[in-house]
């Protein structure tokens, strides 16, 4: 593992959850709610431990990750690309 790696602060679940409950906040006409908690934990393990193999070296790729499983797999009622966009933004300094 290198320094980089090391020296990464992960989002949780909980994390990118309330940052989409922030979003439902501010938009009245955003549904609250999440459809799949276990899409959501995907993409988390994902980002941190990779899968099949395959596992996100930088903060770079690994911010992909998360913005793509959340943007693709919608594991919340509405909202989906804000709170990924939202959640990147955290992810990286």
């Amino acid at each position: 593992m290198d320094e980089e790696s090391e020296s990464i602060r992960y989002l949780s679940a909980a994390d990118i959850h309330d940052i989409h409950e922030l979003i439902v906040e501010t938009s009245a006409e955003t549904t609250a709610g999440i459809s799949s908690p276990g899409d959501l934990e995907y993409a988390v393990e994902h980002m941190q431990e990779g899968h099949f193999g395959q596992v996100p070296e930088s903060l770079h790729e690994k911010a992909f990750q998360l913005l793509r499983l959340i943007t693709a797999n919608h594991p919340f009622v509405d909202g989906n690309k804000r709170t990924a966009l939202m959640s990147i933004r955290i992810f990286t300094p």
